[in-house]
């Protein structure tokens, strides 16, 4: 099969040289920048891959745009903390190009030095490889998926993500990523009610930690699925602000 993997990036440059060097084997590399302030763009250049700027316009539309430059029909869409290791790009290189319309990869995720077996971020399988003339990204400001017409395959072997260097890091993407939650939830009409602060971020937590055997994962399970609960409650409780601030004036 051949293909173009394809990646946007924003201020990457810790993660962007190792992102790339895993998708080396892949006929072209993709990079759709929004204007970074750090060493990202000539970390790309210099690895020769096919490099755009692009104002920022959001995850679907720049990750949309991104796919329309690829020279190649079947596109493998990466973020700047993934990365494919040898076993999936075997995998991916002696697939048939016309039985499917795309495929699911799971993502295994590496988090206070584990990799994440269970808990509510395991299995992760999404749809990252995939037919561009049959697929398209689609979804809110963060929850955004590739969306395919014609039947969907599951590969074997996981992306490895390196989502989060630490707790600090976490936190401090919630901010980020809670905010663009609650303007999604906003957009579609929802009102805070006292069960979203209270019983909504528990019921998350149980999930997590008992529906998803994150007690397996060890205090690394249990920091995950209460994180995780955080982020609902977080998510919440911006919302309810938004809510505030427009009665207010």
């Amino acid at each position: 099969m051949n293909v173009s993997a394809v990646l946007i990036t924003l201020n990457e440059g810790k993660n962007i040289e190792a992102a790339i060097e895993s998708v080396s084997w892949a006929d072209e590399v993709v990079v759709v920048d929004a204007f970074s302030s750090d060493a990202t763009p000539e970390i790309c250049l210099r690895h020769g891959t096919r490099f755009f700027q692009r104002e920022w316009q959001g995850y679907v539309d720049q990750k949309n745009f991104a796919t329309a430059q690829a020279r190649q029909r079947w596109v493998l869409s990466l973020d700047a903390d993934e990365r494919v290791p040898q076993q999936l790009q075997d995998e991916i290189r002696w697939l048939p190009e016309d039985r499917m319309g795309g495929y699911r990869i799971r993502r295994k995720t590496f988090f206070l030095n584990q990799w994440m077996e269970h808990t509510i971020w395991a299995p992760d399988y999404q749809v990252r490889l995939f037919d561009k003339t049959r697929g398209q990204w689609r979804g809110e400001r963060l929850h955004e998926s590739v969306q395919v017409k014609g039947p969907v395959g599951r590969l074997t072997h996981p992306l490895l993500h390196y989502s989060y260097r630490s707790v600090s890091d976490f936190l401090q993407r919630l901010d980020r990523y809670s905010q663009l939650a609650a303007e999604d939830c906003c957009d579609r009409g929802i009102r805070v009610r006292s069960y979203h602060l209270l019983a909504e971020p528990a019921a998350v937590f149980v999930k997590s930690y008992f529906l998803k055997s994150g007690f397996k994962d060890g205090r690394a399970g249990f920091a995950v699925s209460v994180l995780a609960g955080i982020s609902v409650f977080f998510r919440y409780l911006k919302l309810l602000e938004m809510e505030r601030r427009r009665r207010s004036g």
